[in-house]
């Protein structure tokens, strides 16, 4: 795995270096600010890419969202300090893969690692067990999820399926960009919602809660 590691804070990029190869991953290089990730991400095939939103000298969340355009099956993580709802919106409008608050723990970017390998990230869809045995689930045509038990029902255009799972591992292995979860039971796809509202949300004309701490997030 090649992972750029975009942060103008030395020291903070050098932690995360070390943490990466301890792993066994493998640091391209670190980039100080936007220009120099973009001669990294001309010259190297990348994996990964964790991306400080404050930048001394240019803005991150520009850069997310020029990759997000040219580089879609790059997936990045922002690192983020204290921000305010308006940058925040425009970080998930980035569509990152996933995002780590500093101060962060070293669990939390061996976490993120592992979770790039065992996602689905490169591929189009879940593969779940239903009653008529496995299917392949085009992530596109989830609507929205909800936990039952130690069940999920899964809920498409076409039909629900039923999958034992917890709403965590399903969400390990959904694409961060397109779905979020909005309380302890449900899960969206923030490409299917039709309306928002203070705290529910609209998904395939069903009324779905969000809880206060996901609020700020729609």
């Amino acid at each position: 795995m090649n992972v750029l590691i975009v942060e103008d804070e030395l020291l903070v990029a050098d932690h995360i270096a070390d943490i990466i190869q301890s792993q066994g991953a493998n640091v391209v290089g670190l980039a100080r600010d936007v220009e120099e990730a973009s001669t990294f991400l001309n010259s190297h095939t990348l994996d990964l890419i964790f991306l400080d939103i404050f930048l001394e000298n240019s803005n991150g969340i520009d850069f997310g969202r020029k990759l997000r355009n040219t580089h879609p099956n790059i997936p990045f993580i922002f690192l983020t300090a204290n921000i305010d709802k308006e940058t925040l919106r425009e970080a998930v409008d980035c569509k990152p893969f996933s995002y780590i608050s500093k101060p962060f723990q070293e669990t939390d970017i061996i976490a993120a690692i592992e979770l790039i390998k065992s996602s689905n990230h490169g591929t189009n869809g879940l593969k779940i067990k239903s009653s008529d045995g496995m299917v392949d689930v085009p992530f596109n045509e989830i609507f929205y999820i909800v936990a039952d038990g130690v069940y999920c029902n899964i809920h498409t255009e076409k039909r629900s399926y039923l999958h034992r799972a917890s709403l965590t591992e399903l969400m390990n292995l959904l694409p961060h960009a397109e779905f979020q979860r909005t309380h302890r039971s449900y899960i969206v796809n923030r490409n299917h919602i039709q309306a928002k509202k203070s705290d529910n949300l609209i998904v395939a004309n069903e009324l779905i809660p969000v809880s206060k701490s996901y609020r700020n997030l729609f």
